[in-house]
């Protein structure tokens, strides 16, 4: 199976929430990284190992409800699979909706996920963390 068949896989594996079998597709010292400040999002920062994936996977699914996560184009060259498209949902804890754009860039040896990268719109989804404000009226 090629590496760029394992990523659409591996986003059917996440949108059905079977992340047993997802993180068995990942390397043992599987390097995550999603972009982001986690003061402002949870889930972002640098994972290493599946124990910490798997933490991530749990972060997501605490504070985001998706209704929509689509690779719209995949792109691979050598050991590299490149994921582009659009996730759209609801921040549990907010209520905000979210709609993203995303590029994903997947590194493989062996068969196995070695490295992961998400590039999202950090601050979109930032805001949707942040509780509205409200100004009181004169």
């Amino acid at each position: 199976m090629k590496n760029k068949e394992t990523v659409s896989i591996l986003y059917a594996l996440f949108q059905k929430g079977d992340i047993a079998v997802l993180l068995e597709q990942l390397s043992d010292d599987i390097n995550w990284t999603t972009g982001g400040d986690s003061a402002e999002i949870p889930f972002a920062g640098t994972r290493n190992g599946k124990k910490e994936v798997k933490e991530f996977f749990h972060q997501v699914s605490n504070t985001t409800q998706f209704s929509k996560i689509e690779p719209l184009q995949l792109i691979e060259e050598d050991n590299c699979v490149v994921a582009l498209g659009l996730s759209e949902g609801i921040n549990t804890s907010t209520g905000k909706t979210l709609a993203n754009h995303w590029a994903h860039v997947w590194y493989f040896s062996n068969g196995k996920v070695v490295k992961f990268w998400s590039y999202i719109d950090t601050a979109q989804i930032a805001s949707s963390f942040k509780a509205e404000t409200r100004t009181a009226s004169r």
